[in-house]
Parts: structure tokens; sequence; C-alpha cells
């Protein structure tokens, strides 16, 4: 019932109080899911009814160990070419290593991997894998938004990959797991969960939030690669409020639409990218099933309080729409 109803809802509105108490008792599946296993069948019944009815195809299953968490395996439309375009470094050394460990932990194909720099970088890549040296005149004097759109006006995939120098991917079905997200028409970017090297969460989706310096939430920060989250909120594909330029897809279709990223220097290139996103009626989507290790020290900064400032002011009527984190979360401390 509440599939067939967001279904045609013009609007859905988040309320965030407790509006809903669940009895329990010992033949309760709140106690023992055994005792009504009937219900995960019938849930994947409803949620595979729902992409019939909607024309998008793909398979449903429970992820395991949660019966009741379950997961799209949405069918990937032709194979399109992806690129990845790495950013923040013109350090040979760096970049070599980064795409040789892309190239390593990474299935899928066709892919283009296009990096900064005169000299040319060859490794055996395999069939379908093409490497891209791209040479920026004044770079010095180019803010990162415009080098990202010199670099991605260059690549050739339908689907780009902004991805950090610092960051590799950890399981090889990483791009999949975005690209299935991804090419749905209604999604801006799509983001991944994002270790730092201690193995805890750098970022698992994130929020708009007054009270934090950087003016950003990054939801999942205290918590590591074992946890789950409240309520297994780090085990399911939602939407989110932004990704960042650490590692985030979106399709070069989406990317001429907003007009590119900003090049006005301000810090916050790829919050932005993803607020534009969400002000013309699209999604952001963090996925579980694709993750990414960060080896840098901080997942995003900011150069100066008069950015943030600028930030904070410009985007005021989007901190006032933030849904995708929960004012309780922090007043228990649970996120």
């Amino acid at each position: 019932m509440v599939l067939r109803l967001t279904e045609n809802a013009d609007h859905i509105v988040h309320i965030p109080k407790v509006l809903y108490y669940w009895r329990m008792h010992s033949n309760s599946v709140s106690l023992d899911l055994g005792s009504k296993s009937y219900a995960v069948d019938a849930a994947i019944r409803a949620v595979t009814a729902q992409l019939e009815r909607k024309g998008e195809k793909g398979t449903v299953e429970s992820n395991l160990p949660f019966q009741t968490i379950y997961k799209i395996r949405y069918e990937i439309k032709g194979r399109p070419k992806v690129s990845v375009v790495l950013h923040n470094s013109t350090n040979i050394g760096e970049i070599r290593k980064c795409i040789e460990k892309i190239v390593e932990k990474t299935l899928y194909r066709p892919l283009e991997i296009l990096y900064l720099g005169e000299e040319k970088i060859s490794i055996d890549n395999g069939a379908d894998i093409e490497i891209k040296n791209i040479s920026i005149k004044n770079i010095g004097n180019m803010s990162r938004g415009n080098v990202w759109n010199c670099m991605i006006g260059e690549a050739e995939g339908d689907y780009i990959v902004l991805n950090d120098v610092q960051s590799v991917p950890v399981n090889r079905e990483w791009l999949e797991e975005m690209l299935m997200l991804g090419q749905k028409e209604d999604v801006c970017a799509v983001g991944p969960k994002i270790l730092y090297k201690d193995q805890t969460i750098a970022y698992a989706g994130g929020a708009l939030w007054k009270k934090e310096k950087s003016k950003l939430k990054m939801i999942g920060s205290h918590d590591t690669i074992s946890d789950i989250g409240y309520e297994a909120i780090l085990c399911h594909v939602r939407n989110t409020t932004f990704t960042l330029a650490a590692n985030m897809m979106f399709s070069k279709k989406t990317w001429a639409e907003a007009g590119g990223f900003k090049e006005s220097g301000s810090g916050y290139e790829d919050i932005e990218f993803c607020l534009s996103g969400l002000n013309r009626g699209k999604n952001n989507v963090w996925t579980c099933f694709s993750t990414i290790l960060f080896k840098g020290e901080k997942i995003f900064s900011v150069e100066s309080e008069e950015k943030v400032k600028n930030f904070e002011e410009k985007y005021e009527k989007n901190f006032l729409e933030e849904k995708y984190y929960h004012p309780n979360w922090e007043i228990m401390g649970l996120i």
C-alpha cells in the first residue's frame, strides 16, 4: 500500500516525531521474525511488483543477515563507458598508484581513466580500459570547479566518476553498484561508503547542519566499518543531501544540465552541484554496497570562515528544508 501511494504522491514529507508504536509479545515478528517468515517473501514480491509497474528491470533480495532490509539489483542499460576523472594531484607517482589500484579493483568495463599531467602512464591495463592524460595551461590560477569542468569536457564516458587521487576502491563491484543508481533519470549524483585508513567511516551520506564548523554533517562519521549504524542505517541505499568529490558519480548529461561545476572558488563546488540537482527535483543517493578507502587526513575542509559564511547565506533555503538528518539523532548522540 505504501509503495503504491508513494508512486502517485506529488510531495512526500517526513515528520520527525514518534508517530507509531509496536506492541511486543512472544508471537510477534518484533521479537522473532521466524514466526512470520512469509512477511519477508511478501515484501520482496511487493517491491518486485513496483519495479514492474514502473517499467524498471531488476531483482530484489534480502540484504543478509538482515532479512527485512532489501537490496535491488537494477539492470544496467547497455554497457555505457564510465570515465574516472582523477583530481587533486599532479604527482605522477601518486597518480600511477591510484590508477593501478582502480584497474585491479574494478570489474566494470568499458572504463576510461583521466588524470592531470604531461607524462603518459603506461600499465598493463587489459581490455576495454583507456588511460588518458590531460594537460591544462595556467592551472594554478583556476578554481577546482574550473579544473573539473575542463577534465570532464575531455571525458568520453556517458558517466563520470570524480575521484580524488587519495581515494581507491575496496570492493570490485563498487562501480556497478553506483552505476545502477546513477543511470536513473531522477538521480543527480551517487556517493559510496568512504572509509579512512583506520577503518572509521569518513562519509555515509551527508546533510546541511549549522552546528558543524563546515556546515556539513557527515553521517556515520563516528562509526567503523564493522558498525551497522542506528536502525541499520549503514546497511541500505538511501537518499542524501550531497555526495563528495572524494568519489562521486553522475551522468555527463546531468553535468551539462547543471552548467557544470561552479567556478567561483567557493570551496563547496561538489556540494553546490548536488544542491543544484536537488533544487531541480533530482535526488542524490548514497549506497553502502560501494566502498572506497580515502588515504588522506580529512574528507572535507574549507579554506576560510568567509567561504563557510557565504555558503551558509547562499543556501539558507536548503538549510531550512534539510530532511536527511533527524534532529533527535543529535540529541540522543546516535549519528
